[in-house]
C-alpha cells in the first residue's frame, strides 16, 4: 500500500513525464491552431454584417412594395423619405437607413400609349444615414399597376 500522506506518488517502471521538446511542440501546434482560428474571425464577422444588411434591405424593399401596392393608385406620392432601423423596420426620424422614394412613369419598348397612365415605377434608394459609413446606396425599382380599386 502506498503512503499518500507524504505527497509523493511513486512512478511505475516505464512511466515518464513529457520532455521540454515535446511540450514546446505541443504548445506550438496549439498556438498555430488558435492563430489560424483568430485570423478568420474578421472575415466571418464581415460576412455576417453583409448578410444582416442584405436581409434589412430586402425587408425595406418588401415593406415599401407592400405599402405602395396597397395604396390607392392616385394617392401614390411623387417623392418621400423614410427611415428604417438596423433590422429594416420603419423608424421615426433618424434610423440607420434613409430611404428615398421617387415615383416615375415607366417606358418600355413597344408599350402601348394608354398603359403608361395605369403603371407607375417606384424608384427606391437605400442609404446609410449614420456618420462614417461609406457604403454605396442600393438602388431598386418596383412597378405598381393600377388595380382599379
Amino acid at each position: 500500500m502506498t503512503d499518500l500522506s507524504a505527497g509523493v506518488f511513486p512512478l511505475r517502471p516505464g512511466w515518464r513525464g513529457f520532455s521540454l521538446v515535446e511540450v514546446t511542440i505541443a504548445l506550438g501546434l496549439v498556438v498555430f491552431a488558435l492563430v489560424s482560428a483568430l485570423a478568420i474571425l474578421p472575415i466571418g464577422l464581415s460576412t455576417l454584417r453583409e448578410a444582416r444588411e442584405a436581409v434589412a434591405r430586402a425587408n425595406i424593399l418588401q415593406q415599401v412594395g407592400a405599402e405602395f401596392g396597397a395604396m390607392p393608385f392616385a394617392d401614390i406620392p411623387l417623392a418621400q423619405t423614410n427611415y428604417f432601423d438596423l433590422e429594416g423596420r420603419r423608424a421615426d426620424s433618424a434610423g440607420f437607413y434613409e430611404v428615398r422614394i421617387r415615383t416615375l412613369t415607366p417606358h418600355y419598348p413597344g408599350m402601348p400609349a394608354g398603359i403608361g397612365d395605369r403603371l407607375k415605377r417606384i424608384g427606391v434608394e437605400i442609404l446609410h444615414s449614420q456618420e462614417g459609413t461609406n457604403r454605396p446606396p442600393l438602388r431598386a425599382s418596383l412597378d405598381i399597376a393600377d388595380s382599379g380599386l
